[in-house]
């Protein structure tokens, strides 16, 4: 739920606080949650958005088994949900 001091003023922090505003993040516990599904430009933009802080989404995001986005669009072979 903490963003890093650095995200202030950023399109993403930006779009985080629309998204809390419009209900489309809804705090559950000790964190935030989608309520509905969101569209992004870009895996590093949903990662920013969820991470509260500037990431790379290729690298941030990995499987159940630990591969990362990018490890997993250059095997399209590979069949797995990803998660963060």
């Amino acid at each position: 739920m903490e963003i890093a001091p650095s995200f202030n003023g950023m399109s993403a922090h930006k779009r985080r606080e629309v998204l809390i505003a419009d209900g489309s993040l809804v705090q559950e516990g000790s964190c935030y949650i989608f309520s509905k599904d969101v569209e992004f430009d870009s895996p590093s933009g949903a990662c920013d958005v969820v991470l509260g802080r500037a990431s790379n989404g290729w690298t941030e995001w990995k499987d159940v088994q630990g591969m990362t986005l990018d490890e997993l669009m250059r095997k399209p072979d590979v069949t797995s949900t990803v998660t963060t």
